[in-house]
């Protein structure tokens, strides 16, 4: 004879939370756990590999959203001829004849608030992998958001994915523990987003003793510049750039974690002068165009944070002509912490690629660079062994999501191998 189930457990099985996926309703936690479920999805599904292209084929389709830089990145990373080459690119687990690769099982994802599409990233790559998925978005919805998962609704909806609306659960619900417990003493997986606070507030919350967590804690990252190379560019070519920075920088009001907070010019004295004056007036210029920020709080905000720099820190120059843009120039071995975001910059002069090893790397994600050539790009990446930098990528491909990511290869950590003898 079955074991009684406790009376207090009994009724937070059944406490109703707000389901946003596969549609819009209340649900109570014991319908989201199902123990007897049936895994029919193999890594790398071909019919993963369908819903996924349909999905993205009804995001960039929507002519009132196909024009944001967010919706654009994940649509074009979702297409299957994308997905195709990470499947080639991982042959490696995929086709070993003494391990099968597995799903987790079930996988609870905790969604950021400051990066809108990110929680669909490591939905995609954990269903990749066969695994059933939990996410819980933060009650502070946005248009963006809800236009995402409208359309997975949809696409769900079709005859030949209904199988998904068991593989996909998108909820929401307030700051309350027994419900995280109880999702943690269920799932397999924890996927953590959200900086230090929520992974050490998870990370105090038991789980399954055959569970993992994978964690994504604050992070900061720079961008780099040389001088003279920019000085090369054509007008058209530097406003091409300024437009790619601007994409990097603001497009999350400059709070995503691959977003660059400090900037390296890398030239002489005058030389990086000379493009602060100019790269500040263009990024200034763009921004009056194009960034829509919350303008009392930020510039509050990045009021506040330069009185305290001034006080605190060995500030050089600050340029300031609107609340839109910030540099605060400071010496090459000052340290500082992560900046306020909407455009709030520090600025470190370097003469050398080698000179960026003067700053702590502790907790960068990110290294977007512009003119830095190959042999510079080389001697970089042997000086940081040891130091944490995750990428180094292009200026223009800070926010562009790849399956490495925070030095994980996450189809990897999204399954498990079975031996084979």
């Amino acid at each position: 004879m079955a074991a009684a189930i406790p009376l207090l457990i009994r009724i937070e099985m059944e406490k109703q939370i707000q389901q946003y996926s596969p549609s819009e309703r209340s649900i109570a936690l014991s319908d989201l756990i199902q123990h007897d479920f049936n895994y029919t999805l193999t890594p790398f599904d071909e019919h993963t590999l369908s819903f996924l292209n349909t999905l993205s084929v009804k995001l960039l389709n929507n002519k009132a959203f196909n024009r944001n830089p967010e919706i654009v990145s994940l649509g074009f990373w979702l297409r299957k001829a994308n997905i195709s080459r990470f499947k080639e690119e991982n042959q490696h687990i995929l086709q070993n004849a003494r391990f099968s690769v597995n799903p987790l099982g079930l996988v609870f994802h905790v969604a950021p608030s400051n990066v809108d599409t990110i929680f669909l990233y490591s939905l995609c790559i954990s269903l990749l992998m066969g695994n059933r998925n939990i996410i819980r978005l933060s009650s502070r919805s946005t248009a963006t958001v809800d236009f995402i998962i409208n359309n997975i609704n949809q696409t769900i909806a079709m005859t030949e994915y209904g199988l998904f609306s068991e593989y996909i659960r998108i909820v929401t619900y307030g700051h309350e523990e027994g419900i995280n417990k109880y999702f943690s003493e269920h799932a397999n997986c924890r996927v953590i987003w959200g900086g230090d606070k929520t992974v050490h507030y998870f990370k105090s919350i038991p789980s399954n003793v055959y569970s993992k967590d994978i964690v994504f804690p604050n992070r900061i990252s720079y961008a780099v510049f040389k001088a003279s190379a920019y000085f090369q560019l054509s007008m058209e070519q530097q406003q091409e750039l300024v437009g790619k920075f601007f994409n990097d920088a603001y497009v999350f009001d400059q709070m995503g974690c691959s977003s660059p907070k400090l900037i390296y010019v890398l030239g002489d004295v005058e030389e990086k002068d000379s493009f602060i004056e100019l790269f500040y007036n263009q990024v200034t210029e763009i921004t009056q165009l194009k960034y829509r920020e919350q303008a009392g709080a930020l510039s509050t905000l990045k009021l506040n944070t330069l009185v305290n720099d001034v006080i605190v820190k060995e500030v050089q120059e600050v340029k300031h002509a609107n609340n839109s843009a910030y540099f605060v120039e400071l010496p090459l071995k000052q340290t500082f912490g992560d900046s306020c975001g909407g455009g709030y910059f520090y600025v470190k002069h370097i003469q050398s690629i080698a000179d960026i090893l003067h700053d702590s790397f502790q907790a960068v994600q990110t290294l977007s660079y512009f003119g830095i050539n190959q042999d510079e790009l080389s001697q970089l990446d042997k000086l940081l062994l040891g130091r944490r930098i995750d990428r180094i990528v292009p200026v223009g491909l800070a926010l562009s999501f790849h399956y490495i990511w925070d030095g994980m290869n996450l189809f990897e950590e999204f399954s498990r191998k079975r031996r084979l003898e």
